[in-house]
């Protein structure tokens, strides 16, 4: 299976801000609650084990769960300080998520339950989903003795294959995107925050941005307010150079709508593969209720095979 276990932290995050959140998460909480979730789904009571060893991802934390008839779940636990604005960022993600799964056949993990808000027995927001089968496209692809011109192309088959499933989905503007429960028409409302902005940008509380339908104003609105905090003079000056740039660096054929939706993060752990290089699951959805301009979507490069733009990260 794709869980690889730590009872570590990932080397971004510090140490005691991870130790402080998972010593308020009781295990035995976790099961009763995704005991419940299971339960409504196969309208019986199914024991499980939630495993104590955890992993830690840039945002959240996440425990393996295991029901006793072999379904398998994990949970994930948001790592930062939870306010409103990402409560509703929670709940888009979750909305865009299950349409995706609904009306495409990519395999993204199928989500079980979730609490956007604090108010549970938790005391955090979470998310149940699946735990998808297969091995990390990390642990593979630097396999020689796995390593085919074969499964090479196998791989960026399945992947493109998937991905391209996304072209169907036109956008009007630049936002958050909404989904009607009953028509499952797609609209676009004001950009919300990401965990990395909110306090910062939308000290507030409300989502003050957009949407957009040009991305030379979305992208001058998003350099005037750092160009305006900057102290340092050399990055200011930088800064006002490229808001100069924005009108000729943004293809006037690809300005302004349609618009589309967002690809997973497709860093190679986030992706699992069979033996034979098939995509079996992408894991990483975390912002996909923003909409995308199209040189920047869907069909964007993952970053592991333009190795010509960034030789220093990958050295394969």
């Amino acid at each position: 299976m794709s869980f690889n276990p730590s009872s570590g932290s990932d080397d971004s995050q510090p140490e005691t801000d991870i130790a402080a959140l998972t010593s308020t998460i009781h295990i035995g909480t976790i099961a009763n609650l995704a005991r419940n979730s299971y339960s409504r789904i196969v309208k019986e009571t199914v024991p499980c084990v939630v495993n104590s060893k955890y992993i830690v991802g840039t945002d959240h934390v996440v425990w393996p769960i295991y029901f006793e008839d072999g379904a398998q779940w994990i949970i994930r636990i948001p790592q930062r300080d939870w306010s409103p604005l990402l409560e509703k960022n929670l709940q888009a993600n979750i909305d865009v998520m299950n349409f995706i799964g609904a009306h495409t056949t990519i395999p993204l993990p199928r989500i079980y339950g979730y609490s956007t808000n604090v108010d549970n027995p938790l005391g955090r927001p979470y998310v149940f989903m699946q735990l998808m089968s297969g091995k990390l496209l990390w642990e593979r692809w630097f396999d020689p003795e796995w390593f085919t011109e074969r499964r090479r192309k196998t791989v960026f088959r399945s992947l493109a294959e998937y991905l391209c499933q996304l072209n169907r989905f036109k956008l009007p503007a630049l936002g958050t995107i909404q989904i009607d429960p009953i028509s499952q028409m797609l609209s676009v409302g004001p950009i919300l925050p990401t965990p990395e902005s909110v306090d910062e940008e939308h000290a507030s509380g409300t989502a003050n941005k957009g949407p957009y339908f040009s991305v030379t104003k979305y992208f001058h609105d998003e350099l005037t307010p750092k160009i305006k905090n900057e102290e340092d003079e050399v990055l200011k000056a930088d800064l006002i150079s490229l808001r100069m740039f924005i009108r000729i660096l943004v293809d006037p054929a690809l300005d302004g709508p349609p618009f589309v939706l967002q690809r997973p993060d497709l860093h190679l752990q986030n992706i699992l593969v069979d033996v034979e290089g098939n995509i079996t699951g992408l894991i990483d959805w975390d912002g996909v209720c923003l909409s995308s301009p199209r040189q920047n979507g869907y069909a964007g490069y993952p970053s592991w095979i333009t190795r010509d733009w960034d030789p220093l990260q990958y050295t394969y």
